[in-house]
């Protein structure tokens, strides 16, 4: 009880000499102004703007002198041992890559005549400090091509109640394609239905002729050994047809020419695939058959001529 007493004794003689505290020689802040709470954080009038803040990501030094102006302006009488100077930094941040692609991507599709392309900007040459904690406007005045895949592009940079800012940026324009491939991990030997098929834009140059490029290349196909993994361009290498019939199973070998239709059941002496010939052995002759496989457990004796 008698230490609450002595606390809050000092409390009040603190307020009734108007002797308060400085925060410190450093003042980190994203508001345009710098205000007296910054500086004296539990002075009554915390709102009043004492400073303005310098330039985002700039600092600026308000000397001894000028601290001591600025309690005696507003009634705080400060101690002389502590009577500093006071660094103040403004916060920043960089431009957005993906708020400037926004903006900018209208203006190059315009030139261009199509959308099938993606950005690849490049501001490391075009360092802009913007304040932080503040919504940012990026106006495009102009775009130039400067060859079939670089461009550039003059920009007018808004920050909300602040100076325009103007600045120059470039970069890459690259080509792109749809393809078909996969939304999950495809298993060895699973068959890949419609359903497993997704659309992904990718880099024109990133595809060769032995890409997947509509979905009748993987509707259907099995994948090989590893696998198919997601959202990555399809090789017709890693693809194959599914076993439709399996060695050792029965199998219904069709026979049909304009004289003679026939059907008989023969066991598979290998697996076969769509289109595959295969040698089927039948039942109770063991005599050997030759015919291709059409579909699962079927088989087709082509007509001599056919």
């Amino acid at each position: 009880m008698i230490r609450l007493i002595i606390a809050l004794f000092l409390a009040a003689s603190a307020w009734a000499s108007n002797q308060y505290e400085l925060a410190g020689e450093y003042i980190f802040t994203s508001n345009k102004y710098v205000y007296l709470s910054d500086m004296f954080p539990s002075s009554p009038n915390g709102n009043a703007v004492v400073a303005k803040s310098p330039k985002a990501g700039n600092k600026k030094v308000l000397q001894p002198d000028e601290v001591k102006q600025i309690a005696v302006k507003h009634g705080i009488e400060l101690d002389e041992a502590q009577l500093t100077a006071v660094t103040i930094e403004r916060k920043s941040v960089a431009m957005s890559d993906i708020a400037v692609a926004a903006a900018v991507r209208p203006e190059v599709a315009k030139h261009l005549g199509h959308e099938d392309f993606h950005l690849q900007l490049d501001l490391s040459k075009h360092v802009v400090k913007l304040p932080a904690d503040t919504n940012i406007d990026y106006v495009v005045q102009s775009v130039k091509l400067v060859s079939g895949s670089v461009f550039k592009a003059e920009l007018r940079i808004v920050p909300q109640g602040e100076v325009p800012i103007q600045a120059t940026v470039g970069g890459k324009i690259v080509n792109t394609v749809e393809v078909p491939t996969v939304n999950s991990f495809i298993r060895p030997g699973q068959v890949i239905e419609e359903v497993d098929i997704a659309w992904k834009k990718v880099p024109s140059h990133s595809v060769s002729a032995n890409s997947a490029m509509v979905i009748e290349d993987l509707l259907g196909k099995t994948a090989k050994f590893g696998g198919i993994q997601p959202n990555c361009i399809i090789s017709l290498s890693k693809l194959t047809e599914p076993k439709l019939i399996k060695r050792g199973s029965l199998v219904m070998v069709h026979y049909n020419s304009p004289q003679l239709s026939l059907t008989v059941r023969a066991k598979a002496k290998t697996d076969g695939r769509k289109g595959q010939l295969i040698q089927l052995e039948r039942q109770k002759s063991k005599t050997m058959l030759e015919a291709f496989v059409t579909g699962p457990g079927q088989a087709m004796i082509m007509p001599v001529g056919g």
